[in-house]
């Protein structure tokens, strides 16, 4: 997706106002900002931002979700970035976004990432998406999803070094305890969950049903607001 650099102010405005409409924060003002093209949430006193850790351990502010209060409850963040690149004097190219979730249960506890949205563009030039046949836009689950629900609650540990690409690779062989092998299971932030697909229709190589690129802006802010009211919703209604 290509714009012109005028409607990207806007674009940027846009994304202000559906995290005011949906995580309803108590301040005012803008709540992302931009630089180098490059839209995320600014850092500062909370409320309503907090200072969370990716999975790839890198440091970012994140909003709280405005999910119902409850006895015990779990609270939860929403991290976001918003990635284009300037292709001429007037126009910018669409390359990637990420909403990324955060939970803890204390107010002292750092929030511990489990579950990102992606939405990334192919290349440019090939027109191939990262991945390959991986599903775009695509969801990834964190690895302390799998490794149990008290790391869900436990500060982020050290993780383990990982390729800054994503690679599918076969698992290999390893030397640990079986027991330490079952918890080791950061590679499944390598898989990509679709988050649309047209498989009932038919799977053709060259038209690859589960990737796609937004159209236009219009279309990215209604994923952007329709992915949060869907994190609002389902959060909203666990009962554990």
């Amino acid at each position: 997706m290509e714009i012109k650099s005028v409607e990207f102010s806007g674009h940027v405005t846009k994304i202000s106002a559906i995290l005011r409409d949906e995580c309803k924060p108590s301040r005012p003002g803008p709540l992302v900002i931009t630089e180098n093209l490059h839209i995320t949430i600014p850092t500062g006193p909370n409320p309503p931002f907090r200072e969370v850790t990716t999975d790839l351990g890198r440091i970012e502010s994140a909003l709280e979700l405005p999910i119902p209060a409850k006895a015990n409850a779990r609270k939860y963040w929403v991290g976001l970035h918003e990635g284009w690149t300037q292709i001429s004097k007037h126009k910018v190219r669409f390359n990637e976004c990420s909403l990324r979730l955060y939970v803890s249960r204390e107010a002292n506890q750092e929030p511990t990432h489990f579950l990102r949205l992606e939405w990334i563009a192919p290349d440019a030039h090939s027109g191939i998406y990262q991945g390959r046949l991986a599903g775009h836009p695509h969801w990834h689950i964190d690895r302390s999803v799998l490794a149990g629900s008290r790391s869900l609650l436990r500060p982020l540990e050290k993780l383990d070094e990982r390729p800054e690409l994503e690679e599918f690779s076969a698992l290999t062989v390893s030397n640990m305890p079986a027991e330490q092998q079952t918890a080791d299971s950061f590679w499944v932030q390598n898989i990509h969950l679709p988050a649309q697909a047209g498989w009932m229709r038919k799977w053709i190589e060259t038209s690859i049903p589960h990737q796609c690129e937004p159209d236009n802006c219009a279309e990215l802010e209604n994923w952007w607001s329709g992915s949060l009211r869907y994190f609002v919703h389902e959060l909203s209604s666990l009962r554990i």
